[in-house]
């Protein structure tokens, strides 16, 4: 499961300096550092909280801060764990894309629907597919013309493969992998070839040798 961040702000409303000890050790799942820990009066300090969830389910933390060396507080920090369900609509049809053979600027557009079946919102990126994909005169895009996007639950968006070929390609069949929430995932398999008449000169200059005028 990726790792989801987030800061705790701590704030010195007194008229005095403050200064304070973080007595907490990482954990597998919770990892807190603070940015400074003595506070002029109206200053604050930022801690770091990065949950890395090894498997799904609930947890639970607490952060001990002792005020001065005299005043404990804690603060429970809680998150879950969820699977991550990011699905094609229709994955029977959808998992292999073919644009079969094509001929040259005759430009053939395949969408396939992706699903966020997942209990969190997911951020997914194209921008390494559309680099892999480019070579094979492939565009692909989320929602019409974006290459990152963020799917809420039960939110679904259309993923749109153009190949616009201008000369002839062989046979081709290319695994679409994008990030989501930071991680790798395949989505499917896309194949295709544009036909086009290939013509090559078996030399490039011909030589005659001595020739006898008239």
């Amino acid at each position: 499961m990726a790792p989801c961040s987030t800061v705790l702000t701590l704030t010195n409303q007194d008229e005095s300096e403050v200064y304070f000890d973080l007595n907490f050790d990482d954990t597998p799942f919770l990892s807190a550092s603070a940015s400074r820990t003595v506070l002029p009066p109206g200053e604050h300090s930022e801690v770091s909280l990065v949950f890395s969830p090894p498997a799904v389910g609930a947890y639970e933390a607490k952060l001990q801060f002792l005020i001065n060396g005299l005043w404990p507080v804690a603060v429970s920090v809680r998150g879950e764990g969820c699977e991550m369900k990011l699905e094609l609509s229709d994955p029977a049809t959808e998992q292999q894309v073919s644009f079969g053979s094509v001929h040259p600027f005759q430009p053939a557009l395949r969408t396939v629907t992706l699903v966020n079946r997942s209990r969190r919102a997911v951020d997914l990126s194209l921008h390494e597919a559309a680099d892999k994909l480019r070579a094979k005169a492939i565009s692909i895009s989320l929602g019409g013309s974006a290459l990152e996007s963020v799917l809420a639950p039960r939110q679904s968006t259309l993923l749109t493969l153009r190949f616009s070929p201008d000369a002839r390609i062989t046979p081709f069949s290319e695994s679409v992998v994008l990030r989501a929430c930071g991680l790798e995932r395949p989505l499917l398999i896309v194949s295709g070839a544009c036909i086009a008449m290939d013509l090559q000169l078996e030399m490039e200059q011909i030589a005659f040798g001595q020739v006898v005028r008239g």
